[in-house]
């Protein structure tokens, strides 16, 4: 879970900013919503993509276990007067119980292996989840500064073909790089990001990827996903 703090949601509002990340990725996701749809996204994050599908959706329902996320999103949409937006905090398996929702939504975040059973109830016409390509290393020197083992493409695929479950899979990548307005910033970033201790691997790695613009650095990163399509159950 990330932790969302003032300077994180700052970054994370930038790198959306400068990179479309989210608009882009909801224009495959848009084709099988209708304007009918009740949608739920779950571990919404600061709520862009769940903002994308409002656009189209009737109504939907962001839930994030993050309180920090959710109140910076219910000051976002009153800001904004998204209307068709609720919001919930908590654990998404007590919040769902019991419910149903035309399409639900997942994005880098791991429900279907552990928790398919009742994903699958909550859903009467698609799940949708986003996933990595594959795990993901990051290194600056010898040492392995981020890992993250979430579900993948590859094994989700094989949980889905082994039940066989109906489902579409679209790969694809989209830039969602970070901009600083200075060095110290870019330092700032990936001592959080990546638990860099010596100031020194972080030189190299900045020295070795970190782009200046006009008026701006620039941090690159390209997300590898698949997008599933699971469903439809009707």
């Amino acid at each position: 879970m990330l932790i969302w703090k003032d300077q994180t949601i700052e970054w994370y509002m930038n790198a959306n900013k400068k990179t479309q990340y989210f608009s882009k990725l909801s224009i495959p996701i848009l084709e099988y919503i209708e304007k009918s749809d009740r949608i739920c996204e779950i571990a919404c994050g600061l709520g862009f993509l769940s903002m994308e599908l409002a656009k189209k959706a009737k109504e939907v329902l962001s839930i994030d276990i993050s309180p920090e996320a959710i109140d910076f999103m219910n000051t976002y949409l009153e800001k904004n007067s998204i209307k068709n937006i609720n919001t919930s905090c908590g654990d998404w398996r007590k919040l769902c119980k019991e419910k149903v929702f035309d399409v639900v939504i997942l994005s880098y975040f791991g429900a279907i292996l552990n928790d398919w059973s009742l994903l699958k109830s909550i859903a009467s016409k698609y799940i949708i989840a986003i996933l990595p390509q594959t795990y993901r290393k990051d290194k600056v020197s010898n040492e392995d500064l981020a890992t993250y083992n979430r579900e993948t493409v590859d094994n989700v695929t094989e949980f889905l073909t082994e039940k066989k479950i109906p489902f579409k899979l679209m790969k694809d990548e989209i830039e969602f790089g970070q901009p600083f307005d200075k060095i110290e910033d870019a330092f700032n970033f990936i001592s959080h990001y990546y638990n860099i201790s010596d100031r020194n691997y972080a030189k190299e790695y900045l020295n070795k990827n970190l782009i200046k613009k006009e008026g701006y650095y620039y941090l690159p990163k390209t997300r590898k996903f698949g997008i599933f399509i699971i469903g439809p159950f009707k």
